[in-house]
């Protein structure tokens, strides 16, 4: 062996340097790794992280000329449950601030009896967003007026936010024929509205309905999802007092659906996703309306794990990409996505996640080619601010609490990148859109940060826009 060029107080001090860089380019690396991938501009304080929730409803896009707009539920000025539209002061790529418009109880119509509802919105024409949600009267434990009904608002913003047309087209009978007296806010009745506008000028609404004549044998209603369309005169399909919500399909594959989520290219068909109960398991299903008529329902993508959180999105080219939450109790739960080509086809689920985190609440969008995927991600035994564990998973309607994680694919590509924390700290519902103004849009996020400490307004809405790659 040479040992020439060999001096043991030089190799030591190399030694030692050498682990000293190490230890630099490690900490570099981590510390790196926790920079934000994007520049957050503040939007507001809200009362809960559930502001922008939930998945089956999205509530952020831009209008033509590149203003922003979005959603929350929230704490309106006079302490009354509210919803709050947002639209940006400026149009994208310099958007720094948001116009705040609050809609609240009138002597009329009240917006909920609980700061915690449901709400959907969509663009309508002659610069007006439409407003659908589910909202009972100020709590009261004798009136059955507490019952979640449909309502919708028109809200329109030439020379400013103000409210149009404010409605409650029809009313779902016999609550209290399957609720007793003390009513409370836990009792379900017609819940979580999704919206969407065809280029006919259609308002056309899902939402979860239930009636007095489907039971379960404990005696609360089974829910199903319901359909109803507004036409450009202002009539809707269904009015006044009704006994049975007009349901898609109550029978068939599943009995009782959830969390129903409807979108469209402007014409037909319309697709409708929601999840449903097959088999004793929650399970992804889909159908469409073509002609006013339904296809029924069918099962995305059969797993042995239960599946929720379901989000899509339509490309350019009228395909159907879906995401969700699946996962089993004590073991993996992780983010799916599979694409329906036009005709129908199915593709293979694709698995996006990290091996050691539980994962919920994803948002899609689609980006010229580009497929952008975000959600919410935690370690096993976290505590949201509820004090649940794992976001109280698989029953993670609610609260959903973690880390912001991002992921993308192009569209034919066979994988998604490995996932990539957006930005630190506890981050809650992110919602997605797409700047199409030109061909160089990009896709933005909306998301709420930190944990809720009710009745203070402590949690704060963000909007951004990812990076290009």
């Amino acid at each position: 062996m040479n040992q020439g060029n060999y001096h043991p107080i030089v190799h030591r001090f190399a030694v030692i340097l050498s682990g000293a860089t190490l230890l630099l380019i490690f900490v570099v690396n981590a510390f790196a790794s926790r920079q934000p991938l994007i520049k957050p501009v503040f939007v507001a304080n809200v009362t809960e992280t559930t502001a922008l929730g939930y998945v089956n409803s999205p509530k952020f896009f831009f209008d033509r000329d590149g203003f922003a707009y979005f959603s929350a539920t929230s704490q309106g000025p006079n302490f009354t449950p509210a919803i709050e539209l947002f639209r940006s002061r400026e149009k994208w790529p310099n958007i720094k601030s948001f116009d705040r418009f609050f809609l609240e109880n009138t002597d009329t119509l009240s917006v909920s009896s609980t700061l915690h509802f449901s709400q959907s919105i969509c663009l309508g024409s002659n610069q007006t967003v439409y407003i659908v949600w589910a909202g009972g009267k100020t709590f009261s434990q004798s009136d059955p007026g507490i019952a979640h009904q449909i309502r919708n608002a028109a809200v329109e913003f030439g020379g400013g936010l103000k409210l149009g047309k404010e409605e409650q087209p029809f009313v779902v009978t016999g609550f209290s024929d399957v609720y007793d007296v003390p009513y409370t806010n836990e009792q379900f009745w017609q819940e979580r509205p999704s919206v969407a506008k065809t280029i006919d000028g259609i308002l056309h609404v899902v939402w979860e309905a239930r009636d007095k004549n489907r039971l379960a044998d404990d005696g609360t209603p089974y829910p199903a999802i319901a359909y109803a369309w507004r036409d450009p005169s202002g009539k809707w399909s269904v009015s006044g007092p009704i006994d049975r919500p007009p349901y898609l399909s109550a029978q068939g594959i599943s009995e009782a659906q959830f969390d129903p989520l409807i979108l469209t290219n402007g014409t037909d068909p319309i697709h409708v996703l929601c999840t449903g109960d097959v088999d004793e398991r929650n399970q992804i299903l889909y159908g469409q309306i073509r002609g006013g008529k339904f296809s029924g329902w069918k099962m995305v993508a059969y797993s042995p794990y239960d599946q929720g959180q379901v989000t899509a999105v339509l490309d350019s080219e009228g395909n159907l990409h879906v995401a969700w939450r699946e996962g089993e109790v004590n073991g993996r739960v992780f983010i799916s996505h599979c694409e329906m080509k036009k005709n129908g086809t199915w593709s293979s689920p694709d698995i996006i996640g990290l091996d050691y985190t539980l994962d919920s609440t994803p948002s899609i969008a689609i980006d010229g080619s580009k497929i952008t995927i975000a959600w919410i991600s935690w370690e096993p035994g976290f505590i949201n601010s509820d004090g649940e564990e794992d976001n109280n998973f698989p029953e993670d309607d609610d609260t959903v609490e973690g880390r912001l994680f991002i992921a993308t694919k192009q569209i034919g590509a066979n994988n998604f990148t490995d996932p990539k924390e957006l930005i630190g700290g506890i981050c809650s519902y992110p919602n997605l859109g797409v700047e199409d103004v030109t061909s160089k849009g990009r896709t933005a996020i909306i998301w709420a940060s930190g944990q809720e400490c009710v009745p203070k307004d402590c949690v704060q809405l963000f909007f951004g826009t990812l990076p290009k790659k």
